[in-house]
């Protein structure tokens, strides 16, 4: 049993005979805004050094209401950032998106969906091909567990927090340029708790279960520091309260 999204060729919330799984939006920050200084219309500087910008021409064909084509086109504009989206006088934005090499998110759904047990679950997740989600699993051996999954960059955390990397960064410095993300087992999870329950409601991963998780315990950036909105509240009140939930 299964429920999806129009259009989407994947289970994203289902069960099987073993294992149940769903998830929540997660606050990831699996990007990074750069402050490129121009120097000049074609060129920027990075490192010391004055680079160009690289460009690139995309043409499209656009249905008229007539009937016929035409060609329109797309310049992109690249530093060794990533892609330019916006330009002010002497200063330009770019962002560069983490693990651009990763499209299989439809294979690793399927791979949850044929998960039997929370090793097999845990496995399908760390092929790392979704960019965020908190994901939720419980099986019929009495298992649940938890992970704030995502494309994490590895940033140096000494540079600043997570609400200092959510805001653009001085892009004329290699300091601040990410290559690789963390990796699954590096990620906030969590597994049958003494609790006995796991809860969220797309708040940041500290609060999964009491007590809560230790932020310090991960990098700086990770996620917002502890909150609990209306939602979180109520759910944790009910979990706590509970003796049990059955169906």
């Amino acid at each position: 049993r299964a429920s999806t999204l129009i259009g989407f060729p994947f289970q994203r919330t289902a069960f099987n005979e073993d294992l149940g799984w769903t998830f929540t939006v997660n606050i990831v920050q699996n990007f990074v805004n750069y402050r490129v200084t121009l120097v000049t219309e074609d060129t920027y500087f990075f490192d010391n050094s004055v680079l160009p910008i690289e460009r690139t021409v995309h043409t499209f064909l656009v249905l008229q209401p007539g009937g016929g084509y035409i060609e329109h086109q797309v310049v992109v504009e690249k530093t060794i950032h990533g892609p330019i989206f916006s330009r002010s006088n002497d200063v330009a934005l770019a962002t560069r998106w983490a693990a651009q090499d990763r499209p299989d998110a439809i294979k690793q759904f399927w791979d949850i969906g044929k998960s039997r047990t929370l090793d097999e679950f845990d496995e399908a997740m760390s092929q790392q091909q979704m960019g965020f989600y908190t994901l939720f699993t419980a099986t019929r051996d009495g298992d649940i567990g938890i992970v704030s999954n995502g494309w994490i960059p590895r940033r140096d955390p000494t540079l600043g927090d997570y609400e200092f990397w959510g805001q653009p960064v001085d892009g004329t410095t290699p300091d601040t340029l990410f290559d690789d993300i963390h990796s699954y087992d590096e990620q906030v999870s969590m597994s049958n708790p003494a609790t006995g329950w796991l809860q969220n409601s797309n708040e940041p991963p500290w609060t999964f279960t009491f007590p809560i998780s230790e932020p310090e315990a991960f990098p700086n950036y990770f996620s917002e520091l502890p909150r609990m909105g209306y939602r979180p509240q109520c759910t944790t009140r009910m979990l706590v309260g509970s003796p049990g939930l059955a169906w």
